[in-house]
Parts: structure tokens; sequence; C-alpha cells
């Protein structure tokens, strides 16, 4: 991507309603069955939005991110990071971490399989992993291909990755599961009447509609103590080390 378009991912972070309701579910889930931690890896990190909270929960927060313009802004909003500029997993990585995060870049890899073998690799013992991924391949669309994702995934095919790659689930859900029918009704007929903009989903509603639907996707964290959702637009593993 351009500067142009890392600016305008740097505003949408704050305040659209995706990013906004995703950011409240995986914090709240991270405190919960993670907890306070030493050292964060964060792979991915883009912008760095994400790294901003993460400094929230340990005392020490790298990133990985290839992209020149993304560390630029990294390192503007979040000052305190540490970035390693390369590619995942071809990077060379020496340190160890107690808490790796991937928030939707597990799907960007060719062999997922591999990359998370590498990241069990740096981590401590009894280190956590956490991932975000997309959900059903059947919710595939525009916004993916456009996003290059490589996949979208179930929590079964997700769960047997892990365990695979010497991970134990501490916990597997889906979730953005109360806006799942509007999202699967939106891209199928974006599909059906070949609506195809070559723009990803990720479009601004007004403020109002705005506001409430980043409140009734982070409503989901309040059940997620309790449950795990059948079926979702996304997949939560939180994962520890073997």
């Amino acid at each position: 991507m351009d500067r142009r378009l890392y600016q305008e991912m740097y505003e949408l972070e704050e305040k659209h309603w995706w990013f906004v309701g995703r950011r409240r579910v995986l914090c709240d889930s991270i405190k919960r069955k993670v907890g306070k931690t030493e050292k964060i890896l964060d792979i991915g990190c883009g912008t760095g939005i994400n790294a901003k909270w993460l400094g929230e929960l340990g005392k020490e927060v790298y990133g990985v991110e290839i992209s020149d313009e993304a560390i630029e802004f990294a390192e503007k909003r979040t000052p305190n990071l540490k970035v390693i500029q390369g590619e995942f997993p071809n990077i060379e990585i020496n340190d160890r971490f107690d808490l790796i995060t991937l928030f939707d870049v597990l799907e960007h890899f060719e062999d997922d399989s591999d990359a998370l073998k590498k990241i069990g690799a740096l981590l401590n013992p009894g280190g956590y992993a956490v991932f975000s991924v997309p959900a059903f391949s059947f919710l595939w669309s525009e916004h993916d291909e456009l996003a290059h994702h490589k996949r979208r995934y179930t929590a079964r095919e997700l769960r047997e990755k892990l365990v695979q790659a010497g991970f134990y689930p501490v916990k597997i859900t889906y979730f953005n599961t109360f806006l799942f029918l509007p999202i699967l009704l939106f891209r199928f007929m974006r599909k059906t009447f070949g609506l195809r903009g070559g723009k990803t989903d990720f479009f601004m509603a007004p403020a109002p509609i705005n506001q409430v639907l980043a409140q009734l996707f982070g409503a989901e964290r309040f059940l997620f103590r309790f449950v795990d959702f059948p079926f979702g637009v996304s997949l939560l593993a939180i994962a520890k080390k073997g």
C-alpha cells in the first residue's frame, strides 16, 4: 500500500466499528485468560493500534512489520513499541516471548502450519499465543481477495492445526456473532448481483450507526466469560505452548 492508504487505515482503525469492537473483545479475553505478562510480540503489527493496548498487559511490546510506511505510523502511535522489520516467518528473531499475538494475520501465510511451529519456537515455556482469523469459507468475498487472504477457518480446522503445532487450546470461539446474519446477507447480495467495486468492507457508516455497531460487537466480550459461540464472522483462539 502507498502512504495515502496507510494514512486512511491509521485513521480508520481508531473509530471504525469493526476495529473498535474487535479490540474490546480481544483485550477483555486476553486479560481474563492470560493476564499480565512480561514480553509480548505482535506479529503483523501494522500501524500499531493493537500494540498500543497490549502495552497495558506487558512490560515490553515488540512488533513485526515489513512496511516502512506502517512502521512510521506505528512508532508515531506507540512510541514504546520495539519494531522488528521483516516478513514473518522468514525473519530471524532471537528473543523469546511470553505472549505472541496475530490479529487477522495467520490467514495470510501460504503455510500456516509452518508459521504456527515457528511461533511456538518463539514462546517461552508456558507462553501463550492469541489468534483472530476470518471464519467459514462460505463467507469468502472480494474483501478476502483484496486483503490477500489465503483461507478462512472453521473452529475444528484451527484447533487441529494448533494441536499439531504443539499448542494446547485454552479457548476457541467464534465471534462477531451478533452481526453474522447482516454480514452474511450483505456479502451474499454483493456476490449474487455482481456488486464488486474493488473495495473492502471497511467503509465508514454514519456516526450513530457506527457507534451502535461498535457497542453491539464489543458487547460479545461479556458472554465470552461464560460460553463459546457456535458461529460468527471471525474466530478467536487462545493457546498455550505445550
